[in-house]
């Protein structure tokens, strides 16, 4: 059967590319990790100079829990300062870290079967078919009316 083989080829192209983008399961991990358990008071905010700094107790690495895109400067007109911080999206890192160590629950397997749960009938082509097959074909399907 191929279906190993194919696998495994699939499996060596797939390392290879990791390999040259640098890109591992650890280290997907890692990153992933910092974003799934980043908590709000692993920052301190300061709303007048509209800065972000770790707290003493986070991770170095805590920072690129934060959309830099959601740090903003207040008014310059304003009496009162304030400054929006946004963490990146949570649930989604974590689904992906889930399918990533194969957590139950995350993964999106599908494994699709044909009636009553038997295997899927593959379709020949027409033009691929002999005249005896068209005919044995055509008479199947007759005796299914």
């Amino acid at each position: 059967m191929n279906g190993p083989r194919v696998a495994a080829a699939i499996k060596r192209a797939r390392d290879a590319r990791a390999d040259r983008a640098g890109i591992g399961s650890d280290r997907v991990l890692a990153e992933l990790k910092e974003l799934d358990f980043s908590n709000i008071g692993h920052y301190e905010i300061d709303p007048i100079a509209c800065t972000v700094r770790l707290s003493p107790d986070a991770s170095p690495r805590a920072m690129r829990a934060i959309d830099p895109s959601s740090i903003g400067s207040p008014p310059l007109l304003r009496k009162v300062h304030e400054i929006e911080v946004r963490l990146w999206d949570k649930p989604s890192m974590l689904r992906l870290a889930g399918r990533h160590v194969g957590v139950a629950g995350f993964t999106d397997r599908l494994e699709p079967t044909g009636k009553k749960g038997n295997a899927i009938e593959l379709q020949r082509r027409i033009d691929d078919m002999t005249d005896d097959e068209l005919k044995a074909r055509v008479a199947e399907l007759i005796a299914e009316l």
